[in-house]
């Protein structure tokens, strides 16, 4: 379908925020170009909507997309590589700093395999905050060009610093030989020729129009791996052009005990220096966000900052469980995401949104948030608010942005049908995905990818997979030789006391 035409969904349960949450009304859906323009019942005998445009949507359940806050594209190649390792560990055996230059071809493939496998679990938008090792123009246009052929709406941030991980992580430099220091070098590594505040503005000026559902945002890796005159310059870029920003922060014990000596001045606190020198406020997004105390959830509630959540990736990097009661309690804004494909293995929201809700209660004994419901509007309507793409998406209502998500509630998943809210966010898995919408355009029908070949795809990807796996390999090869001063300089991290803790017991018994 064209964006200038009329597209009309009959006959389904359209969720509504603020409407029956658990047995939504069923209605018929308007569409013309990219925006919803009716939501009511008998528009089907209206007429003036060709038959080709019309999806009927009897035993259906429409949603709005999905908005996935905090998603890395770089590796969505690596699924299923690595058992659970500690942060520290993962982050070098599957970053590109690792790795050998990528080709084109591999690039290509992994943005849209990344990009498929999050429409079909019903994720309309997605934050890709992707680093590019070495930077390339040419690499960085084809990302651009994949994202527009799939359809898909992304938030696109460029993931730099100018600082090397050696000098971010505890005891790394005291307890590995130096001899590998070259190992240790880099998370995000210096630009040759110009400095990243100087790559990503040229960048951004010249791609900031290329597509209209992809927008750009700005991405300081970790404030570790950033100098103060960066992170400076990309604040005042964000104020001049009104770019959300997204760096990671305190998503393991070994960074957050770092910052009590490198931060001193600022109460041993990454949160509060970023607020010290002008970055917390409404267009900051904190990711992760595990090892915090109670005063910095209370700055950023104050400031209006967000948080991005990312639990299934936290889970399996052993870097704990987030204070997500904290967050509710304190009235922090927050978004869900899926993080990388080499450490939550699986770019669904669905999976996301059930370890949320599930992990709350751990923190908790006594009942209170998040209900289904919270959960899943989190996981529309917050996870916009936390884009700065509020009132364009994360719900169904007329002037906003078409972007939807129809469901089979045939499929056993929704049998029988008791809560729509609860059964999305406690037992469907993606299965009964079956048509995604974005910007008016139909991207899946029937389960099936309509703006790009899925067969094509999977050969691409068959194609540059035995070079990614020969490097791979080669990475964890090289890894194995100082694996077990990893694990003391992990040791040595996890003896300290920092007056929190974010591991819910030993599982002894």
């Amino acid at each position: 379908m064209d964006g200038n035409e009329r597209l009309l969904i009959t006959g389904g349960r359209v969720f509504r925020h603020g409407g029956n949450v658990h047995h939504p009304t069923v209605a018929d859906v308007l569409i013309e170009g990219d925006r919803i323009t009716k939501i009511e019942t008998g528009l089907a005998d209206t007429g003036g909507v060709p038959a080709e445009s019309v999806i009927d949507a009897r035993d259906k359940l429409v949603i709005p997309g999905l908005v996935d806050t905090h998603y890395h594209s770089h590796d969505v190649l690596l699924k299923g590589s690595f058992e659970a390792l500690p942060l520290d560990t993962w982050m070098i055996n599957a970053l590109l700093p690792s790795y050998p230059k990528r080709s084109t071809e591999e690039v290509r493939a992994r943005t849209l395999m990344g990009a498929a496998e999050l429409i079909h679990s019903g994720v309309t938008t997605v934050q890709d905050m992707l680093t590019f090792f070495p930077f390339s123009e040419e690499h960085l246009d084809t990302v651009m060009q994949a994202y527009a052929d799939i359809g898909i709406r992304v938030v696109f941030a460029m993931q730099v610093g100018d600082r090397t991980g050696l000098d971010a992580v505890p005891y790394w430099k005291e307890v590995v030989p130096e001899k590998y220091h070259s190992y240790l070098a880099s998370f995000v590594a210096p630009f040759e020729d110009a400095t990243p505040l100087e790559v990503v503005t040229e960048q951004y000026r010249r791609l900031r129009d290329y597509n209209e559902r992809i927008t750009w945002a700005l991405a300081p890796s970790i404030p570790q791996l950033c100098s103060t005159e960066l992170l400076e310059g990309l604040g005042e870029l964000s104020d001049a052009e009104g770019l959300q920003i997204f760096t990671h922060n305190c998503d393991g014990k070994s960074f957050t005990l770092a910052d009590r000596t490198r931060y001193a001045d600022h109460d041993g606190s990454s949160v509060k220096y970023l607020h010290d020198i002008g970055l917390l406020g409404p267009r900051m997004g904190l990711v992760h966000s595990i090892w915090v105390r109670q005063d910095e959830i209370e700055l950023m509630a104050e400031t209006g900052t967000h948080v991005s959540l990312v639990p299934a990736g936290n889970l399996k990097t052993k870097s704990g469980v987030a204070p997500f009661r904290g967050y509710l309690d304190a009235g922090v804004s927050i978004g869900l995401g899926t993080d990388n494909s080499s450490n939550g293995d699986a770019q669904n929201m669905f999976h996301v949104m059930k370890f949320f809700t599930g992990l709350a209660a751990v923190c908790h004994p006594d009942p209170g948030p998040p209900s289904a419901e919270e959960t899943l509007r989190i996981s529309t309507s917050g996870g916009a608010e936390v884009l700065g793409l509020k009132d364009e998406v994360g719900d169904l209502q007329p002037g906003m942005k078409a972007d939807v998500t129809i469901l089979d509630l045939t499929n056993l998943n929704f049998v029988p049908l008791n809560s729509v809210t609860r059964q999305l966010v406690f037992t469907e898995s993606g299965q009964s995905v079956e048509t995604v919408i974005v910007d008016g355009r139909v991207v899946m029908r029937d389960r099936k990818l309509v703006t790009i070949d899925e067969g094509e795809l999977r050969d691409a990807v068959e194609v540059v997979m035995p070079g990614l796996i020969k490097d791979r390999d080669a990475v964890s090869d090289r890894i194995a030789e100082i694996q077990s001063y990893l694990l003391e300089a992990w040791r040595k991290t996890q003896a300290h006391d920092l007056g929190m803790q974010r591991y819910v017991g030993d599982g002894s018994g």
